[in-house]
């Protein structure tokens, strides 16, 4: 688990001595928040977007800072797009429009520069089995009955 110390003042140079001793409880885990980032995005934004791996944030406010991803099925993860906090004692999410905005923005700019998605026409040859008989073609009648398709003769 990676943290993140936020600190508002820091000398850009020299000899830093730096004592930390800081309380908080953290009741939502890493795991619970990614999660719940990934419902959102499920739920409000895209299912072709996921949560990253959460970083603990150390600042005025303790929060799980999660990577927000884009995912295609030719190329698999891309981005990160942007990031979604969720604090860590109650697991509320810090979302916005403004940040569905960014993220859907980041999504095209990265979308733009992407190959056109070509799609397997048939099975490839070493996944097909030829000793496997085509399937038998069915339908539903109007009583809800399942019953072999008639194939009209030509």
């Amino acid at each position: 688990m990676a943290v993140l110390l936020e600190l508002e003042t820091l000398p850009t140079q020299g000899a830093v001595s730096l004592r930390i001793d800081y309380s908080f409880n953290i009741k939502v885990t890493a795991h619970q928040a990614q999660r719940q980032v990934d419902r959102w995005l499920l739920n409000e934004v895209s299912y072709l977007m996921g949560a990253g791996e959460p970083m603990l944030v150390v600042a005025h406010q303790v929060v799980w800072r999660v990577p927000v991803y884009l995912s295609t099925p030719d190329l698999g993860q891309l981005g990160p797009l942007a990031q979604v906090q969720v604090t860590v004692d109650n697991g509320m999410l810090e979302i916005s429009t403004q940040l569905k905005t960014e993220i859907w923005q980041q999504a095209e700019k990265w979308l733009k520069t992407l190959p056109p998605y070509h799609p397997y026409k048939s099975v490839l040859p070493e996944y097909h089995d030829s000793q496997m008989s085509a399937a038998p073609r069915l339908m539903v009648t109007e009583q809800g009955e399942v019953v072999p398709r008639r194939v009209k003769a030509a």
